[in-house]
């Protein structure tokens, strides 16, 4: 008798754990959620499987997707409309219908510098156009310059050795490597030019 009993409590315990887990679970669902704890909902599809008996909720109504931003085009892209289709082409001219309406899309604006209704290589050439008058007209407008009077000799030589004594000052002060070879170079050709004017 006693396996009997036995087995009758193992049996009874085995359908009141998961019924005490699943009444626990239900409860809990009905809690409200405590101010400090962020409230977690279960989906749909969850619930049902949770409780088989209840039915599916109503799918919630679903607020349109946002409108799509305008396509970006590359500028001297055009649009043309005729009966209700839209073709997007840089040559309207070949690929629109006579009597389509034709538009630019994503025109930039006039202090771009650019014209999409041009070809490139044509743009170019008048850019190039408009630089040869200017260097023309600038070229017209424009007096030479005259030479600058050279002051006399005895000051070129004065200001040669000045310039001379001033590098063999900073050579003798502590300096890096390319500095020391930068101002022996400069030194070298000031000594160049004052020989050159034979001071």
């Amino acid at each position: 008798m006693r396996k009997d009993s036995a087995r009758v409590w193992a049996i009874v315990g085995a359908i009141a754990v998961p019924l005490a887990v699943l009444l626990g679970l239900e409860y809990l669902g009905r809690m409200p959620a405590s101010p400090t704890e962020p409230e977690i909902s279960m989906p749909p599809a969850a619930t049902a499987m949770a409780n088989p008996h209840s039915p599916l909720p109503e799918p919630a109504l679903l607020a349109p997707p946002p409108a799509p931003a305008a396509p970006r085009y590359a500028p001297g892209t055009y649009r043309c409309m005729s009966q209700g289709r839209a073709v997007y082409t840089d040559k309207p001219e070949r690929d629109c219908a006579v009597s389509a309406e034709v538009k630019p899309v994503n025109a930039a604006p006039a202090a771009a510098g650019i014209a999409p209704a041009k070809p490139y290589q044509q743009q170019l050439a008048e850019l190039e156009q408009a630089r040869a008058a200017e260097v023309a007209r600038t070229a017209v407008a424009a007096p030479s310059p005259s030479p600058a009077p050279q002051p006399p000799r005895a000051e070129r030589c004065q200001a040669l050795w000045a310039d001379i004594q001033r590098l063999d000052s900073l050579l003798r002060q502590p300096h890096s490597a390319a500095m020391g070879d930068h101002w022996t170079t400069e030194r070298r050709r000031l000594s160049d030019l004052r020989h050159a004017e034979r001071c």
